[in-house]
């Protein structure tokens, strides 16, 4: 009772020694004064990972300037304080009770100075200040509460002490985008009364009963506990607000202070931690570390000793195979508030694999940004700005410090410009209570499975009881689910802050329904227009379902008569090819590729961008000639770069279909499923391709096999139209040489030209050679066997090659040119005439069936291949190995020049028409006098 009568007069003396004369000025700072110090309930220093210290206790003091007369006073007016704590070292308040701000602004006339109206269970330490009170005197420590407070919006947590009114606040905030350790901030502190040092002891168990006399009533201005309140109990609430960290190989626990002026302010778009990283000379700053008697740093230690149980649980959106779909992962830690326990050890790192059959569906690309390195300031304590259009999911951080979780979203990274220089990563940002969390997460794709780990690291040294993140479900969901049935294992491993051994996990994730493995793709090709005869772009499309296996490989044949023309392209080669530049001049059309699970794939090339071009080159892979496809694996934020497609094109050597067959086309790239679900193939290179000339119904044929396998044939039914439209005027003549002989037999010239026009294309050739030109049996004998002419014709005997052929056509820029073989087949009474057409890469064997009736040859070619051609040429020529002879009377010595020789012909167009002729086959070598005479004669 004493000490409170005395007590204003004790402040009276103080206000009088206030003495204003001309100082000596020091620089503002401190006085090497700043100390830190952690204890246990015996007041060692606590150094235990984990444990529930007893208190925390900083202190310092400013520099002062002297005077001539008086006491010193604060060199100048603190404003701004900053003391950041190790990472790790954390507390909760959350379960203590709070002071409103109306109940701590307020003065207790009974408390006398240094106490409002907080209940005294809202006491969490107490706080030494040393002012001079009238701003002038001498400075004399007061001693205040510290109270928790109910924090502003937007805040974690508010803690204040109220002396003489001066009401300093100060906040805890986390350090985003450094080490995510704590701060504690106080701003824009009273100038009221000059301040020149503080102590704070935060106690580690607010309610224990070592401090009942340090509480409410108890609590004297200077210290002192009061005589007649020696003890100030309330009630135990068995929770603590301190907890030391978790990582033993941090070093000494240190801390930093951080101070500015009112009269030197730092500009109020930064920290003081900010601002002394930048060397600003407004800052002043001083370190200092948990020390034991002899002064010496303590760390933390006993790591052992600390548990880490997480549990880990997946599920995914839906059960259904092949579709696209979000998953949720959740992990649970269990928390120990309690002061007498240990607390869980921190998550320092987590990875997480999902089954290789689940991996990113291409579908998620459509509309989707990536959030670039500035937007989203992983350095910065601000929030991030990336756009929504980059979010894949959502975050919630439950964590025992605050009232409430942190919520945020998962954003896609900007691909190869993040963090991490990697095409795949996620940014993940939680907020609330004004503290905002943003971790970087890499993501590693298997070049060859496409299976999917992601991994973070170096995450706060915080305790959290949930973490809850889910990536967003529906058509375009950022992951694909396995195809098949069956139970698949999200594996992963966590590593605690405690220590360098992880606890491994595995959580099965179930398919149940719309299980794949089935092929039945969708086949449809054709032409825009189908005139007989007539140039129209050609296009094939290729559909799957999810359910279907994956498109490998693709072989088209197309309807006899389609063609393209050749001649007007110039072919990219292998160099151009290898360096994907082949020209203009090669290309003949383009490709569309829609690619990802679910209902809206991925269409390639993305409106706006470039087409993806298909060119024409030259033979590959032993075909005459190939496609070359080049598709821009561009979508949304992502470039995979140009993913290269080659095809052979092979012309059948009977019919002339052009067979095109793609190699394996990709199913992975960068570790990114393709997933195809549709290939468009369009040709519409003016006037290359064009229409059969024959109206019946054809069709498309081919073969697509499946990544797991499978083989499904596909057609799709073509017909011409118009046919009649088309003429059919070929010119058709023979000629043979006027001498025989039995040694050299006789010859035979065909040829067929056409004239320009819209013309059908000849189908059916029969011709009936007069008695005159009968077959030579001798040669007929030395006919190749067909094995043999299978295998190789040019190891067929010389006595079965009887003549050349050549034909010149539109299609391609040269001739096709070659040998005639009399060609046997086991069972056939006579040989065939077989010619084998080359040029320009291209093979084509036209076969003419012989019979021989009477002594009269007739040869049919039956199947002419429905392509165009401007001249045909067939030579049979005289020789010991000609195909013909002659049956003249010996008188007439083999000279056909009196003879009427006529070849009665037939020819059929694609089209349906026919040509009859009786064809004169003109006797060439024959005397001109002789001739004249004959002609005179005729004349007569």
């Amino acid at each position: 009772m004493m000490l409170k009568r005395n007590l204003p007069c004790v402040l009276a003396c103080a206000c009088v020694l206030a003495v204003f004369a001309a100082p000596t000025w020091a620089s503002f700072g401190f006085q090497n004064s700043f100390e830190s110090t952690i204890v246990n309930d015996d007041g060692s220093p606590a150094f235990q990972a984990g444990s529930h210290p007893s208190g925390a206790t900083t202190s310092f003091k400013f520099n002062t300037r002297s005077r001539p007369v008086g006491a010193p006073i604060p060199d100048e007016d603190v404003k701004d304080v900053e003391v950041a704590l190790p990472a790790g070292l954390v507390g909760n308040a959350t379960a203590i009770p709070k002071c409103t701000r109306e109940q701590f602004g307020k003065q207790n006339p009974a408390k006398i100075l240094v106490k409002g109206l907080c209940l005294d269970g809202s006491q969490v330490g107490v706080a030494t200040i040393e002012t001079s009170i009238s701003g002038d005197g001498a400075p004399f420590p007061l001693v205040a509460p510290i109270y928790n407070l109910v924090p502003a919006p937007g805040v974690p947590a508010e803690f204040g002490i109220n002396p003489v009114g001066l009401g300093i606040v100060f906040a805890p905030r986390v350090r985003t985008g450094s080490d995510f350790g704590v701060t504690i901030v106080s701003r824009n502190d009273s100038q009221s009364e000059r301040v020149f040092g503080i102590k704070t002891i935060f106690w580690g168990n607010p309610s224990a009963h070592s401090h009942d006399g340090e509480r409410g009533d108890c609590l004297g201005p200077f210290g002192e506990t009061f005589v007649e309140n020696k003890e100030c109990p309330v009630e135990g609430l068995g929770e603590s607000l301190l907890r030391m960290p978790t990582n033993c190989q941090s070093g000494g626990l240190g801390m930093a202070l951080f101070a500015d002026s009112w009269q030197n302010p730092l500009v109020s778009s930064l920290n003081l931690e900010e601002g002394f990283a930048r060397k600003l000379p407004e800052v002043v700053h001083e370190e200092a570390f948990n020390h034991d008697s002899k002064g010496r740093p303590v760390g933390v230690s006993g790591c052992d000793r600390l548990d880490f149980s997480p549990t880990v649980n997946a599920q995914t959106d839906t059960p259904a195979g092949g579709s696209p779909s979000g998953i949720s992962v959740e992990v649970s830690l269990p928390q120990s508030e309690s002061p007498a326990g240990l607390g869980e050890a921190d998550l320092r790192k987590a990875v997480a694999s999902l089954p290789a059959a689940m991996a990113v569906s291409p579908s998620a690309a459509t509309g989707l940004q990536g959030c670039t390195v500035e937007q989203i300031a992983l350095s910065s304590e601000g929030p991030a700005n990336c756009p929504d259009t980059s979010k894949i999911g959502t975050v919630e951080i439950g964590t025992p410090l605050l009232e409430k979780p942190l919520e945020g979203f998962v954003y896609v990274a900007q691909p190869n410009q993040n963090k991490f220089n990697s095409l795949l990563a996620l940014y993940v940002v939680a907020e609330g209570s004004g503290i905002v969390i943003k971790l970087a997460g890499k993501i590693q794709a298997d070049e060859s499975t496409g299976q999917l780990t992601t991994m973070f690291e170096e995450t706060p040294q915080a305790p959290f009881a949930h973490l809850h993140l889910k990536l967003f479900g529906g058509p375009r969901a950022p992951l694909a689910t396995p195809r098949r049935c069956g139970s698949y294992d999200v594996t992963g491993a966590l590593t605690p802050w405690s220590s360098l051994l992880p606890v491994t996990f595995s959580y099965p994730i179930v398919v149940s329904s719309n299980c794949g493995g089935r092929f039945s793709p969708s086949f449809v090709a054709g032409t825009l227009s189908n005139h007989a005869g007539g140039f129209s772009p050609f296009t094939l499309t290729l559909t799957r379902s999810d359910q279907d296996q994956g498109f490998e490989r693709l072989s088209v044949r197309t309807p006899p008569g389609l063609l393209g023309m050749l001649s007007k392209i110039q072919l990219c080669e292998e160099p151009q090819i290898a360096q994907q530049a082949c020209p203009p001049a090669s290309q003949v059309g383009h490709v569309t590729v829609a690619a990802g699970a679910g209902p809206e794939p991925v269409y390639l090339p993305e409106p706006g961008r470039p087409e993806d071009p298909v060119y024409l080159t030259t033979g590959y892979n032993g075909a005459p000639f190939g496609l070359l496809t080049l598709v821009h694996a561009e979508a949304g934020p992502f470039n995979l770069g140009i993913v290269p497609v080659r095809a052979t094109i092979n012309v059948d050597r009977r019919t002339s279909q052009i067979v095109a067959t793609t190699n394996p086309l990709p199913t992975i790239v960068k570790g990114i499923p393709v997933d195809v679900k549709a290939i468009n193939l369009l040709l519409d290179r003016e006037g290359f391709t064009f229409n059969p000339t024959d109206c019946e119904p054809l069709k498309f044929e081919g073969l697509v096999q499946g990544d797991e396998g499978a083989i499904a044939p596909v057609s799709s039914p073509f017909q011409a139209a118009d046919c009649a439209s088309l003429g059919f005027k070929p010119s058709f003549t023979a000629a043979t040489a006027a001498k025989s002989s039995k040694a050299k037999g006789a010859s035979l010239e065909v040829k067929v030209a056409y004239a320009k026009g819209a013309q059908a294309n000849i189908a059916a050739v029969r011709v009936q050679l007069p008695k005159q030109l009968p077959s030579r049996l001798t040669t007929i004998q030395q006919a190749c066997p067909e094995a043999t002419f299978a295998a190789n014709p040019a190891t067929c005997s010389p006595g079965s090659l009887v003549g050349i052929a050549t034909a010149t056509t539109p299609v391609l820029n040269m001739p096709v040119t070659g040998p005639a073989y009399l060609v046997s087949h086991g069972g056939a009474a006579f040989p065939d005439l077989v010619m084998i057409l080359q040029g320009q890469g291209v093979t084509v064997e036209l076969i003419g069936n012989t019979n021989i009736k009477s002594g009269v040859t007739t040869s049919t070619f039956a199947s002419v291949p429905d392509v165009p051609i401007s001249t045909f040429d067939v030579k049979l020529p005289q020789g010991p190995h000609s195909a013909l002879t002659s049956n003249l009377p010996a008188k007439r010595n083999g000279n056909f020049c009196s003879s009427k020789l006529v070849m009665p012909t037939a020819l059929v167009a694609q089209n349906g028409l026919r040509i009859k002729q009786s064809t004169r086959i003109n006797v060439t070598g024959c005397p001109k006098v002789k001739r004249a005479k004959a002609q005179a004669k005729k004349r007569k």
